[in-house]
């Protein structure tokens, strides 16, 4: 980043560290959000607090970190993290779902098909984000378990705890150059960002020029 804005790190650093922090995240999480994201894999037991399914018809969440769950699984092994021989469910709203259990004559399943899931208000510092599943039918057969795959929410770059960013090499490199043009006009060097963005990724270089559209225009991309 520093290199790319022709600073004298060593005699007159232009920024102090927390602000290079700053604008270093700042790139990250643009970056980690057009990438989507890495899976997660888990099993039942990380994600969920009850040890398996029951009739209640709810698995209540254990992890704050989730941005997304991709794919819930149904598994017959305890500590599955959806592997081969594990069953998807559907995912369906949650009015659906509570039209599917006021429902007569749907069948009999001894396994749940569908899920929903619903994000809790709360002012618990330690529950905020935490997630509640419901699915379908609520009375499963023993042992029923539901390991999930999920895209984890941005956490930032610390120097500490986190020091490696959770995207691919190309990915990596196109963080310190975002970062470079933020920082370029704040030390008087405005006119080197033309140069800097040039050698952005081609993926990264297309989604910031269409949140950029989409910032200066009323009409959003469908």
């Amino acid at each position: 980043m520093l290199d790319r804005c022709q600073a004298n790190v060593a005699i007159d650093p232009p920024a102090t560290t927390a602000e290079q922090e700053r604008l270093i995240n700042e790139a990250y999480a643009d970056v980690y959000h057009i990438s989507g994201g890495g899976i997660k894999r888990i099993a039942h037991g990380t994600a969920w607090t009850e040890t398996k399914l029951d009739a209640t018809g709810f698995l209540s969440g254990k992890i704050t970190d989730i941005s997304r769950i991709t794919t819930v699984y149904r598994s017959v092994t305890v500590g599955s993290t959806g592997a081969v021989g594990d069953t998807p469910l559907d995912p369906v709203d949650s009015g659906h779902l509570a039209w599917l259990r006021g429902q007569v004559g749907m069948g009999t399943y001894s396994v749940p098909k569908v899920y929903s899931l619903r994000r809790l208000d709360t002012t618990t510092p330690a529950d905020v984000n935490k997630l509640v599943l419901d699915y379908w039918p609520q009375s499963p057969a023993v042992n029923t378990y539901l390991p999930i795959h999920y895209i984890p929410q941005f956490t930032i770059l610390d120097s500490v705890t986190v020091t490696t960013p959770n995207v691919n090499d190309l990915e990596s490199r196109d963080i310190a150059l975002l970062a470079a043009a933020r920082l370029a006009p704040l030390i008087g060097r405005a006119e080197l960002v033309p140069s800097i963005l040039a050698d952005v990724s081609q993926r990264t270089a297309a989604a910031l020029e269409r949140k950029m559209k989409a910032m200066l225009s009323a009409e959003q991309d469908r």
